[in-house]
Parts: structure tokens; sequence; C-alpha cells
């Protein structure tokens, strides 16, 4: 196996023959008329052999993109050598560009998030990426060639061991090695999943994996596999086995340190001095306290987003989740007590309208009535559309005709696309996002609710139609404007104010 490897339709393998680890590395180049393409070119251990395979295929001057499919040392090393001896674009996701521009890279970079993530070759050759975030880098993607119908899959199919052939010769034992990388090495089937069941879309013949061995065969068994493959779960009995140890000590420490960088020690000081706990002012580690774990679990959580901002508890509350989740243990009353944070913000609200005073008692009257419909959706934690009825039903003929009410009704546009591309869960990322700029926006009296499908509610009583048409707007462009979507998303928005409809 010295030497490339021609695997058709202008695609070789161009790697070093024999492995430095138990990670045997996979190179590969399409040659594409007068265009070529390096796919994951190696560490710096590799870069002789590699360097020697490509040019003995082409000019090095026709190397004109380099794609990283992730930012790990093995597959990128090598890159500032060859930018010794050729000029070339690199392609990868902006996770990807912020770490392995730490390499020493200097060739110019095509974001795929920002280019459609595809690649049209001058030849009309198109190379798709696909999105595979967390497998195991946030910035992961794999490479599939229409041409060719091959899926240069990174580290997805990969196995630990030095391979002894090129292409897979025993099935049933690549397998299990393959299963035993992914245990390893992935996070969980929630985010392995959706990603297979894309793979399963599409017409693959070639599956080119940045490790062990390239899978011709059989492919539907080897995504289903994976598919169906349980990974990440080894963590759960080690943390819950620290838990029954140490009791919640470590787990404060690790939100004193997050909250520390967001919101400052003093708050910190100021917070536990009133609880009676001892830290560690450098490491913020807990060193004693004088209640039940449970309790001071529980108030530490609370004193601390007592004196903070909403922004803060918002950026805290999904660390805290997934600690609740991975150490098996139940949310904060803070985060479970879904109808005292409704209350306290409607009191807060009373206290800075005063001049809506007389229409929130009658507000607060049906909010009591309906009290026992109450149902909020388990995706964003607002209200649910048979709450937003009921509360339309029984609003309309209380409000007095000198005071204005609208009603917005918004849909979150091309939501399938999402689904589409990268599942379930990031349409539900998706939702909360948009909740969370939503509250962070809204200023003024509000009832807000997810309808059904991509669409929401937002009730403003006793407000000017002026404003919330500026409001609307405003939320609109922030929404366009954001970064903080897996994709750009816009909105389509109506309004409509009470009085028109008397």
């Amino acid at each position: 196996m010295a030497g490339p490897v021609d695997l058709g339709n202008g695609i070789f393998w161009v790697g070093k023959e024999f492995a430095d680890s138990n990670l045997s590395v996979n190179p590969y180049l399409i040659v594409e008329k007068d265009e070529a393409v390096l796919l994951d070119p190696g560490s710096v251990l590799d870069f002789e052999e590699v360097y020697q395979n490509v040019i003995s295929l082409i000019p090095i001057e026709k190397l004109k993109y380099v794609i990283l499919h992730h930012a790990d040392v093995d597959l990128c090393g090598s890159v500032p050598l060859f930018e010794k001896y050729a000029n070339f674009k690199i392609l990868c996701h902006w996770r990807t560009k912020n770490l392995v521009s730490y390499y020493g890279i200097k060739s110019p970079y095509l974001l795929m998030n920002m280019n459609n993530f595809n690649l049209h070759l001058s030849s009309g050759r198109i190379l798709e990426f696909i999105s595979s975030p967390y497998l195991h880098f946030a910035g992961s993607i794999a490479t599939y060639d229409k041409d060719s119908k091959t899926l240069f899959s990174s580290d997805l199919f990969g196995t630990f061991n030095n391979r002894s052939s090129l292409f897979v010769e025993n099935e049933e034992k690549y397998i299990e090695q393959m299963k035993t990388f992914h245990e390893h090495y992935m996070p969980s089937n929630d985010i392995l999943r959706p990603v297979m069941e894309t793979f399963l879309s599409l017409d693959i013949k070639t599956i080119a994996p940045q490790h062990g061995s390239i899978i011709r065969n059989n492919i539907p068994k080897y995504i289903q596999t994976l598919r169906d493959l349980e990974c990440g779960v080894f963590l759960t009995p080690i943390k819950r086995s620290n838990i029954k140890k140490t009791g919640y000590s470590h787990l404060i420490t690790l939100i004193l340190k997050r909250f520390s960088a967001l919101s400052g020690v003093s708050v910190i000081d100021e917070s536990l001095s009133e609880l009676n706990i001892k830290i560690n002012p450098k490491t913020f580690e807990v060193l004693d306290y004088s209640l039940c774990s449970s309790e001071i679990w529980n108030l530490v959580i609370e004193k601390l987003f007592s004196k903070s901002s909403n922004e803060i508890f918002v950026s805290m509350e999904p660390l805290i989740q997934n600690l609740c989740i991975e150490y098996n243990i139940p949310l904060p009353r803070l985060l479970d007590s879904t109808m005292k944070k409704n209350i306290s913000e409607i009191e807060s609200l009373k206290s800075e309208n005063l001049k809506l005073q007389s229409i929130n008692k009658k507000l607060d009257a049906v909010l009591t009535k309906i009290q026992e419909q109450l149902i909020r959706c388990p995706i964003t934690d607002i209200y649910n559309q048979s709450f937003f009825d009921s509360y339309l039903k029984n609003t309309f003929d209380l409000l007095p005709p000198d005071k204005n009410t609208c009603l917005v009704l918004i849909n979150i546009d091309d939501l399938d696309r999402v689904k589409f591309s990268y599942g379930d869960k990031e349409v539900e990322q998706v939702f909360k996002t948009f909740v969370y700029i939503v509250q962070n926006l809204t200023n003024f009296p509000h009832v807000f609710a997810r309808l059904e499908g991509s669409s929401f509610g937002l009730l403003y009583p006793g407000s000017d139609k002026e404003l919330i048409l500026n409001y609307s707007e405003k939320l609109r462009l922030a929404i366009e404007q954001s970064d903080l979507f897996i994709i750009k998303m816009t909105l389509s928005i109506g309004l409509v104010s009470f009085e028109e409809l008397h």
C-alpha cells in the first residue's frame, strides 16, 4: 500500500502507510481537471509521505482547496507545512477556524456556514458539507461528493485500530471496532442519531473516514449501527457516584466558577456571606457549609440570581439543567417553580407601570380564574395555545374602551430547513433562543405564548399601537441579525389592535 491509491472518480487516498499510533489517518485528494482538493492532510508526522503522494499525482500549484473537517491536530497539524509549497484556501466551519488558526495557518478561509455549505468547482462538480456538531467537535462537518457518491465522514465511522487494510475486509469485526471508537469519542445518541438519519437520506456508495478503513459494501448497516448506538453513557455512573461521595460541593463549585466569570466575585462574596458558606477565594472550591446538601444547592442558586440580572440567569440556566441531568438530581426550586417566576414578573410589572394598575387588577383576576387550566410549552416554558386562547376569551370584554390592547402574531420562517439539516434538537434550540431574545427586548406588560408549529403570540394590554409596531420591527431586525442561531433566521409578523375590532 505504498504511495497513493486510486479510489476512482478522481479520488485518491494519499496517506501514510504505517500509523505512528493506534489511530491511522486517512487524507484524501480529489483531482478535478485544473483543480485539486485535499481533505484532512494529517499531522506533522504524516507530512513527508502525504506531500510526496500529492505531488506524485499533481503539480502542487494545482492544489486550490484544503478541507478541514474539525480542529484536531491529527488531521490539520501539517497545513502550515503545505503552505510553504502551495497557495490554497481553507474550507471549514467558523468554530473550527477559531482554533486551527493557532496552528499558524496563514491561508485565507472560506467558511462553509457562510457559503451555503457547499463548494462548486470550476468544472461544475459540487461538494456538499453536512454539519455534524459535537461529533466529536462543535464545528465538525462531513463532506459528500455528489459525482462519486462518496461520504468523507471525518471521525464518524472511524476505529482505533492500526489499519491492516485500506478497505474493510471483515464487516462484523470492523463494526465492533467502530462501536468502541464511538462509545469513547461521541457524546450521546441524541446528537449522533439525527446526523445518521441525514446520511441515510443520501445515496452513498463509499464511506471514507479519517481513521480506520474505507467502507464500500452494505453502507446502510454501518449507518444504522451508529444511529442506534448508545454512546457517552460511561460518564453517568461516574458522576452519580461522585455525588454520593462529595454531596453537592462539586456542583456548587462549578456554578460559582461560571457565575464569577459572568457576574464578578463581589456578588458571590455578598451572597455566600449570608449563607455562612466557606470557599477557597481563588478556586471557588466549597470548603464548609452548615445546611444539608440539597438545601444549600437551592439556596446558593436563589441567592446568586436574586443579586444578578435576568441575562445572567438565562446564560446560567443551561449549565444548571445539564448538571442536574448528568448527576441525576432534581432541578433547583428556582428553575422548577415556573408559576412563582411568572407571579414575580407580574408583581414587578405592576410597580413599574403605575398607569396600568386598574387593568392589571382585572388581568390578575383573569389569571386566577384560569389558573387551573395553565399549561406551559415543555420546550420554551412559556404559555401554550390552550392558555393563550382562554386568556384572550376572558380578557377581551374586561378592558375599558379608553385603553387599547395589541395582539402580535409571529411565525419563525424556514424551520423545515433547520429540521431537515440538523434535526429536532436544533429546532427546539431555535425556539428557546427566539424566546430568550423576545423576553430580553420586551420591557412592558405582555402575555407570551407558543401557538401551533412555529407560531407565537404576544398580547400587550393597555398598549400604544405605534409603540408595539416599533417594538415588532426591532424584534424582527434582532432575530435577522442574531448570531445565536445555527443558521440565519427571519420572522413573519402580523399586528392588530383591539380598538380596530370593537
